[in-house]
C-alpha cells in the first residue's frame, strides 16, 4: 500500500503583513461584511446570516442565494449587490401617519401557508386604548420566522412604533411580547448569534422598530 501523500503547508502560510496580497484579502473581507450585513435573512429558508457569511449554511447555497446578488426583503426582486443601497432607498421613508412606506416580509413562497384560524390579528395599545390590525403578509412572515422582526410594532393611535410589551392581542388577551417569545422559543434553530442580536438591538434603539 503506497504511503499517503503529504500535503504541502505552503498553501496555508498567510501572506506577510503589509503585502499587496494581504491588503487584497482584507479588502475582500471588508466587502463581504458590507455586502452581507449580519442580520440579513436567507430568502430560501429564513436563516439569519452572521458576520462574513455569504452563503446560507442550511441550504448549502441554494440558487435563490447566488453570490453577487441580493433579494430585496421589500419587493423580493433580485438586484446586484452594487445596486443594493440605491435600491433600498426606493423602499425607505415614512407615511404621514407614522408608518413606514413599506415593511420587510418573507417572499410569498417562503411564508407560512397554513390556515390562520386561531391566529391573533388585532392588538390594542394599553397606553392609548386604540386597536390596530396586523397585515396578513407580516403575520405569515413572522409565523415562519419569529426572529424576522424586532420588539416594536406600529400603533395606529400613537402613530408611532411602540414596544410589544405594551400591546395585547384582542382575540386571545395575550401580551404580544410574551406571544413573540413563545413563537421564538419554538424555533431555536433560527435564533441569531449574540453579535447579530446586538446589532439588531442597536437598530431597534436607533429606528424604534421595523414593524
Amino acid at each position: 500500500t503506497p504511503a499517503p501523500a503529504r500535503r504541502s503547508l505552503a498553501a496555508h502560510v498567510p501572506p506577510p503583513r503589509g503585502s499587496a496580497e494581504m491588503a487584497d484579502r482584507l479588502e475582500s473581507a471588508r466587502r463581504v461584511m458590507a455586502d452581507t450585513p449580519a442580520g440579513t435573512s436567507c430568502s430560501h429558508c429564513g436563516y439569519i446570516f452572521g458576520p462574513f457569511e455569504t452563503v446560507c449554511p442550511r441550504c448549502a447555497g441554494a440558487s435563490a442565494n447566488r453570490p453577487g446578488t441580493y433579494r430585496c426583503e421589500f419587493c423580493h426582486d433580485r438586484v446586484s449587490l452594487q445596486d443594493k443601497a440605491v435600491h433600498l432607498k426606493t423602499h425607505s421613508g415614512k407615511r404621514l401617519d407614522g408608518q413606514l412606506t413599506e415593511y420587510a416580509t418573507l417572499p410569498p413562497e417562503e411564508r407560512f401557508h397554513a390556515n390562520l384560524d386561531g391566529v391573533p390579528r388585532v392588538y390594542i395599545h394599553l397606553r392609548c386604548g386604540v386597536q390596530t390590525g396586523m397585515p396578513e403578509e407580516i403575520i405569515r412572515s413572522y409565523l415562519q420566522n419569529p426572529y424576522l422582526y424586532n420588539d416594536f410594532t406600529y400603533c395606529g393611535g400613537c402613530q408611532d412604533h411602540v414596544p410589544c410589551r405594551e400591546l395585547v392581542w384582542i382575540e386571545t388577551g395575550e401580551n404580544m411580547h410574551v406571544y413573540n417569545n413563545r413563537l421564538r422559543s419554538a424555533r431555536p434553530e433560527l435564533r441569531p448569534g449574540w453579535l447579530v442580536r446586538f446589532r439588531l438591538a442597536v437598530a431597534d434603539f436607533l429606528s424604534m422598530g421595523r414593524v
